[in-house]
């Protein structure tokens, strides 16, 4: 730095210029408390003395020392070009001479907007070799697929996940396990990035889960559930007490039936309490709390702490304990109405994974009202999708063990369909994704069953003799409606594929 800012107020543009990074940067640096800035109207001055004491402590700008400037153009130059083909350009303007932080920090947010526009849940970016060359390897998860997007050379997928840490306030030189999280817009959306970051033999695998409460549909009639099922769990949820249990694997869809239940309960009459890690979604005259292990506010505490608030109604969003599932079940027998989530295949499997957790069992049936599994699979494209041929051979073989094992009968006339892929699903056929939903009332026969130590297929059979449609069985009624294909349901289900072979 020149002697003519020594000693002197420094502007917005001659800050970045000291530290040799970008405007954003700076700001970002402000908002964390990194950096010391002082208002002359509407306009920050910064003293040079407090920015030598931030480059002492490390210099952003020493991170991006080995991003080679050719390399991180080209990548630029090819993301700018696929978000050209969405109809969509760059959210961050480069300067005539941009530094390698400048550069790093558009190739981050390109791939931000391409992921978002591309309809991905999550961004993947992960260290490989291939042929002794090392590289990043960048995939997008669209509609719970896992797609690969681009291979990026290893010093500029090192920079991009600088970026994600500076962004999201992490130690730039950790090699150890990460979490994190910012707040962003792009694309005239507004969103969170959930971001972690583990070491691997070959560098970091990084895995970043974009939170987007405006592509969420709430409603029970809205998110694919059948007619049937919206009755039985709208029954469920005017309890006055009790447990609902909701199960599925990650990302199968839990937390949207779980809103949709609490935007129906939503009501000055009533006081609902969640309990989250993290809140995903605000939610009206609703209570939320997020817990923080780090300073002890945990599941636990955080349960007993909203039993102490006169609750109606609790939702818990996550049980992997015996003493969460304690505080869950004292919860319901007396006097409030409970919704939880267990991480189970289907429903009657939960049943067992609470016995197992070392719950009794008369507790849980004196408790339980239903649960109900989710699943999700990826419709059928509307702008592609056409009729498709009745299944024959092997597929025909599967449809009739599929409907031998749920009682779910496909009508003969069942007119299949399938899509041809387009532009608008990315030549896939599929493009957006339903639930395939299991609605098990804890009935009096199940009841028995239960305490009478039943389990497993066992215990499903007397589920689906009282009037549930399992999950498959409900995957075969998408496709008689024409919004999946057989296709779709018997990848999701692999299981009876791999019995059929």
């Amino acid at each position: 730095m020149t002697s003519k800012t020594n000693g002197k107020l420094l502007t917005l543009n001659q800050a970045a210029e000291f530290l040799k990074i970008s405007k954003p940067t700076v700001y970002r640096l402000l908002e964390q408390g990194k950096i010391k800035g002082m208002k002359a109207g509407n306009q920050w001055r910064f003293q040079q003395s407090d920015l030598s004491e931030y480059l002492d402590r490390g210099p952003v700008a020493n991170a991006f020392a080995d991003v080679p400037i050719d390399l991180a153009n080209k990548e630029i130059a090819y993301f700018t070009g696929q978000l050209k083909q969405l109809g969509r350009e760059s959210t961050v303007e480069l300067s005539a001479s941009p530094t390698q932080e400048e550069l790093m920090s558009r190739l981050a947010s390109d791939i931000v907007v391409f992921a978002l526009i591309s309809r991905a849940s999550d961004i993947h970016l992960e260290a490989f070799y291939e042929d002794k060359n090392p590289f990043y390897l960048l995939r997008l998860r669209v509609d719970g697929v896992m797609h690969e997007a681009r291979k990026i050379p290893r010093a500029v997928g090192e920079g991009i996940l600088t970026c994600f840490k500076i962004w999201m306030v992490m130690p730039l030189d950790s090699r150890l396990p990460m979490d994190g999280r910012i707040k962003m817009q792009a694309a005239g959306r507004s969103f969170d990035i959930r971001g972690s970051l583990i070491p691997t033999i070959f560098g970091t695998s990084a895995v970043f889960r974009i939170l987007d409460a405006q592509s969420i549909t709430l409603g029970l009639d809205k998110i694919g559930m059948a007619a049937e099922d919206i009755k039985r769990v709208r029954s469920w949820i005017k309890r006055s007490h009790g447990l609902i249990m909701v199960t599925g694997a990650t990302g199968s869809g839990k937390t949207t039936l779980i809103y949709s239940m609490l935007q129906e309960l939503a009501s000055a009459r009533l006081k609902t309490m969640t309990v989250e890690s993290p809140v995903e979604l605000a939610l009206p005259w609703t209570t939320q709390m997020q817990v923080k292990p780090e300073i002890g506010f945990t599941f636990h505490a955080a349960i007993r702490a909203a039993l102490r608030q006169d609750p109606d109604i609790i939702m818990i969003a996550e049980i992997r304990d015996k003493e969460t599932l304690d505080l869950a079940l004292q919860a319901a027998l007396t006097g409030h109405l409970v919704i939880s989530v267990l991480h189970t295949p289907d429903a009657t499997s939960a049943l067992s994974f609470m016995a197992e957790m070392g719950v009794e069992p008369f507790l849980i049936s004196s408790a339980l009202i239903g649960i109900v599994a989710t699943r999700l699979v990826r419709k059928i494209c509307i702008e592609c999708g056409k009729p498709a041929a009745s299944p024959d051979g092997v597929l025909a073989y599967k449809v009739t063990q599929a409907e031998a094992k749920t009682g779910f009968k496909c009508p003969k006339k069942t007119n299949f369909c399938s899509g041809a892929g387009c532009s608008a699903c990315n030549s896939t056929g599929y493009k957006g994704q339903i639930g395939l939903y299991e609605a098990c009332e804890f009935s009096s026969d199940l009841k028995a069953a239960f305490l009478g130590g039943v389990s497993g297929d066992n215990l499903q059979d007397v589920a689906r003799l009282a009037g549930m449609i399992p999950l498959l069985g409900d995957g075969l009624r998408k496709v008689t409606e024409g919004k999946v294909s057989l296709e779709e349901v018997f990848r999701v289900f692999a299981d009876l594929e791999a019995k059929a072979e």
